[in-house]
């Protein structure tokens, strides 16, 4: 169970740096937006009931423009999130997912607004060392 936070540290680098140094925090994802790719949005695929889950993960990872692949319970199978530097190229992403193998039906969500990550490491960071014990760096 995750823990209630109480207090959240003013000083996230603190619990960052602590959490860098025991292996638990890695790395950063990078700002697509900063990177030129201002055109983002989600893509949920609904598979056909003979589809091999793997194999549509496994092609997701081939196709450029994809940056997350999340499987889900729901009304959908697997939750994409993708790039393009425009829109035109989030469109051409989507219709390659959904010529994929598998795929029977694929809904795409443009994202309009990016929240600021800055904002949201407070609570990752405050997050992950309020929860250290439950947390194992192997992984």
């Amino acid at each position: 169970m995750i823990k209630q936070r109480e207090v959240v540290d003013s000083n996230p680098s603190r619990g960052r740096k602590a959490l860098i140094e025991s292996g638990v925090l890695q790395d950063s994802f990078p700002n697509f937006f900063q990177m030129g790719f201002q055109a983002q949005a989600f893509v949920d695929i609904e598979m056909t009931n003979e589809s091999d889950q793997s194999k549509v993960t496994d092609d997701l990872h081939g196709v450029p423009g994809v940056i997350m692949i999340y499987t889900v319970f729901g009304n959908v199978d697997v939750r994409c999130k993708v790039v393009g530097r425009n829109l035109k190229e989030v469109e051409s992403v989507a219709t390659t997912i959904r010529k994929l193998d598998g795929v029977q039906k694929v809904t795409t969500s443009i994202v309009v607004d990016e929240m600021d990550n800055k904002k949201m490491r407070v609570n990752w960071a405050s997050l992950l060392e309020e929860n250290r014990e439950h947390i194992d760096p192997s992984t």
